[in-house]
């Protein structure tokens, strides 16, 4: 098991068909998801947070795991039909006609923001996050310096951070979270702030060095960035 907090590689395994066959471009879901794999079990309680409408993740998650919770901030993942017609889009009408009702059942569905998850503390083994939090409204994700002025704090938007601490509120304390990030849109100075100061901590190696053999689109000039946290102390927001 590869539990590293870096950038993905174009050597790392890759899955094109992962529960379904996945679109040529998205480029980084077949190493993301096969990453990602790797840290569920069927003993585990499991949220998707940001799972999308057709994305199959979810769907993968409810055969090896013991339960599942789906959450999304659009209102089709509340309806059967929706999600059917999504998968239809993208996937073509005979995956959506194929697809065991059982996907659509035994997932308990929720319209959430990630910055207000309807779940109990400590319900979820693993929180899964793939490539979402990058694209909330933040201004410190943008504005990183502005993080040491506290008075600005109680005005601009930080989504990316509130998102981690309800992670880390609706995660067991020996819990993971397994989180990917589309790279510049994450600024990964703000993302270590954020982390350091909800009490999260890295779970295993970290390195921020970008290699020369990074996954890369070279179309949206993008890379990928991996993390897997977990619950650390809590600490004061800091002025440093």
């Amino acid at each position: 098991m590869d539990n590293s907090s870096r950038f993905f590689r174009s050597d790392d395994p890759r899955s094109d068909r992962f529960f379904f066959d996945l679109p040529p471009h998205w480029w980084s879901r077949p190493y993301e998801y096969l990453w990602a794999s790797q840290f569920v079990d069927c003993e585990q309680v499991v949220l998707d947070a940001a799972c999308g409408i057709c994305h199959p993740f979810k769907f993968y998650l409810l055969d090896h795991s013991k339960a599942i919770e789906a959450c999304d901030i659009d209102g089709r993942i509340l309806v059967a039909d929706e999600i059917l017609g999504d998968i239809a889009a993208v996937f073509g009408d005979d995956v959506a006609r194929s697809l065991p009702i059982r996907y659509l059942e035994n997932i308990g569905f929720s319209k959430a923001s990630l910055s207000s998850l309807p779940y109990a503390n400590g319900t979820f083994d693993r929180v899964f996050c793939i490539s979402v939090l990058e694209h909330l409204n933040d201004a410190y994700n943008r504005y990183p310096r502005l993080w040491n002025i506290p008075i600005v704090r109680r005005i601009l938007r930080r989504d990316i951070y509130d998102a981690l601490g309800e992670f880390k509120r609706v995660l067991k304390n020996d819990g993971l979270m397994v989180l990917t990030f589309d790279f510049p849109r994450i600024n990964l100075h703000y993302l270590k702030m954020a982390i350091r100061d909800q009490g999260l901590l890295f779970s295993g190696p970290v390195t921020f060095d970008i290699p020369d053999n990074a996954l890369y689109n070279a179309e949206k000039r993008l890379l990928c960035f991996g993390a897997i946290l977990q619950k650390g102390n809590p600490i004061s927001l800091s002025r440093s």
